[in-house]
């Protein structure tokens, strides 16, 4: 009798044993549905950027303005934009951007692009010339309506870094003007992006990375982005966010018109010099 129920306990206990290894190794179908997720989400977000793309297309001016505000703790650096597009059948036709630094205001890029499609950083090449580094170089790219949508650049981020997605989740609600909004929450494994692990060790501690990215249901323009971070210990960073502002203009102001003549001559100069052979 005895004999029977060490058996028994045995079998019980060799019973446990297995079904608490097995309880510890990845389950495929939550890896499955949580793909599932993630691939309907960033479906979603397709569908939004495509409606920004949209709402942008038409001819015209395009004014795009950021203002950023890094917390006390920011592990990035930031900067604040100022850019106005020519856009002509769903291109950019001339373009200028200024990024500052949003301690200083003071400008750190220039990039200018003319009606042949040459685009170049001035300001490198003020500094420069010849030696300026090889992306501030007159150059011709093709430059579009994907290529200044915000919401386009932020799917292509996350969708870069799709394998280190933990979390995603959409809500739409509506702001203080009862203008419906759509936010996007994405968190990021740390501990699975050794990429970026690997390019700065300032990560070394912190186990989630948080985004939070507001849009303009109607247009599907970005309106804000949040990020924050998690630590080993269960703190959480701060939270720096920065606020897009999109108008839409036929004709451009007195002193925006004189500003962009002054910087297609500056960029022909520079578009001579490097194409001088005795140079």
């Amino acid at each position: 009798m005895k004999l029977i129920k060490f058996k028994t306990l045995l079998k019980m206990f060799t019973f446990f044993v297995l079904l608490s290894g097995c309880s510890n190794l990845p389950n495929p179908l939550i890896d499955q549905v949580k793909k599932h997720e993630i691939d309907a989400a960033l479906q979603t977000w397709e569908e939004i950027a495509r409606s920004n793309e949209k709402h942008l297309a038409g001819d015209g001016w395009l004014e795009l303005s950021t203002i950023a505000s890094p917390a006390t703790d920011a592990k990035k650096f930031y900067t604040n934009l100022e850019a106005w597009y020519l856009i002509e059948d769903g291109n950019v036709i001339n373009g200028l951007t200024s990024i500052k630094d949003t301690e200083t205001n003071e400008e750190l890029q220039r990039f200018i692009i003319n009606s042949e499609g040459i685009r170049a950083d001035l300001i490198e090449l003020r500094y420069s010339g010849l030696d300026a580094t090889e992306y501030a170089h007159p150059a011709r790219v093709d430059f579009n309506i994907k290529d200044i949508s915000l919401t386009r650049q932020d799917l292509n981020l996350v969708t870069d870094r799709k394998s280190s997605i933990h979390k995603i989740e959409i809500e739409e609600t509506v702001d203080e003007f009862s203008v419906p909004i759509i936010i996007i929450r994405v968190e990021f494994d740390l501990t699975k992006d050794t990429g970026r692990a690997n390019a700065n060790s300032q990560f070394s501690n912190y186990t989630r990375e948080i985004q939070i990215y507001s849009y303009d249901k109607n247009t599907g323009t970005c309106i804000e982005r949040e990020e924050y971070y998690l630590t080993k210990g269960g703190h959480q960073t701060g939270s720096s966010k920065i606020r897009f502002t999109l108008h839409k203009y036929k004709e451009l102001t007195k002193q925006m018109t004189e500003e962009l003549k002054n910087a297609f001559e500056e960029l022909e100069f520079y578009i001579q010099l490097f194409s001088d052979p005795k140079q």
